[in-house]
C-alpha cells in the first residue's frame, strides 16, 4: 500500500457478482474503487471526475467496452485516461478490438488474479509520470521505438513489422547496447526480450525504469517473450515494465502499445 491519496479506480462491469470481486481485490491493495453497471452511467460519472483507471468489461448492456473506450478518446478531459479492458474470452480478434479502440491493456477475466493487479500496478504506475507529447497540439510525430532482442533473425523481423506500421525503429542485440542508446536518443517506447545473455530482459527492465523515474524520462518498457507464463510475467511487472507480450501476437499488439499521447488537462 503507496503512502498519499489513494488511485482511484473506475469499473465499468454489469455482473454485480464479479464487480464485487474486483472492488474488494482493488480496495484491499489500498485503491478507491467506484462501480458502474453500464457504459451510460460510467460516462455520467466521467463527467463530473476523471479518475486514475478505468476497468472495462468488453461485453457490457447496450454499449460495449470497445464503444466505450473510443467515446473516452473522442473527449479531451478524459482521452488520456488509462484503461484496462477486460473479456471473458482469451480470443486474439477480442484482444485486438480492445487495442484497436485504444485501451491500453487486455486482460481475460480468467487471468490469475495476481497477474490482474500486476496490470492495473503497471497501468497505475504511468500516471504518476508527466504525459507524453512535448510538440505542439495537432503536430504528428512519427513514434520512436528501441528493440532488444538477442536474436539476428527475430530482430530483423520485428523491426520490418513495426516499421511498415509507420513507426521509427531502432534494433540491438544486447541490454548494454539499449543502455548507450537510451542514454543519448528519446524513445518512446521499448521493447525488450525477457531471455538475453550477459543482462537480462528483466534487470535491463530495472535499469530502464530506474533512468526514467531519475532523470524524467518519457517511454513505455514491454517485455516480450515466447513464454507465456504467470512467473515470467510477474518478474516483468515487478520490475517496472508496462507491459507483456508474447512473441506470438506481438505483429498485433505491439502496433497498439505504444504510448498515446494524453489530453492536455481541462478543468472540471
Amino acid at each position: 500500500m503507496t503512502e498519499g491519496p489513494a488511485h482511484r479506480i473506475l469499473v465499468v462491469e454489469d455482473s454485480p457478482t464479479q464487480a464485487l470481486q474486483l472492488q474488494m481485490r482493488l480496495e484491499r491493495q489500498g485503491w478507491s474503487v467506484t462501480v458502474c453497471g453500464d457504459a451510460e452511467s460510467a460516462l455520467e460519472h466521467l463527467g463530473r471526475e476523471v479518475p486514475d483507471l478505468a476497468m472495462v468489461d468488453f461485453h457490457l448492456p447496450r454499449m460495449n467496452g470497445d464503444e466505450f473506450v473510443r467515446r473516452v478518446r473522442m473527449d479531451m478531459r478524459t482521452r488520456g485516461l488509462s484503461v484496462l479492458m477486460l473479456t471473458d474470452s482469451n480470443a486474439a480478434d477480442r484482444e485486438r478490438q480492445g487495442i484497436d479502440s485504444g485501451a491500453d491493456a487486455y486482460v481475460p477475466k480468467s487471468a490469475d488474479p495476481d497477474i490482474l493487479m500486476s496490470r492495473v500496478g503497471a497501468l497505475l504506475r504511468k500516471t504518476t509520470v508527466p504525459a507524453l507529447g512535448s510538440q505542439a497540439p495537432g503536430t504528428f510525430r512519427q513514434s520512436r521505438l528501441l528493440v532488444v532482442d538477442d536474436s539476428p533473425t527475430y530482430l530483423l523481423f520485428i523491426t520490418a513489422q513495426l516499421q511498415d506500421d509507420g513507426h521509427e525503429v531502432v534494433g540491438v542485440s544486447s541490454g548494454r547496447e539499449a543502455l548507450d542508446r537510451i542514454a543519448e536518443e528519446k524513445f518512446d517506447c521499448v521493447v525488450v526480450d525477457l531471455v538475453m545473455p550477459e543482462m537480462s530482459g528483466t534487470e535491463l527492465c530495472q535499469r530502464l525504469d530506474l533512468i526514467r523515474r531519475q532523470h524524467d524520462r518519457l517511454f513505455q518498457i514491454i517485455i516480450l517473450t515466447s513464454r507465456d507464463n504467470k512467473e515470467d510475467m510477474m518478474r516483468g511487472l515487478e520490475a517496472g515494465a508496462d507491459d507483456f507480450v508474447g512473441k506470438a501476437s506481438e505483429s498485433e499488439i505491439l502496433k497498439g502499445a505504444h504510448p498515446r499521447p494524453a489530453a492536455p488537462q481541462v478543468p472540471a
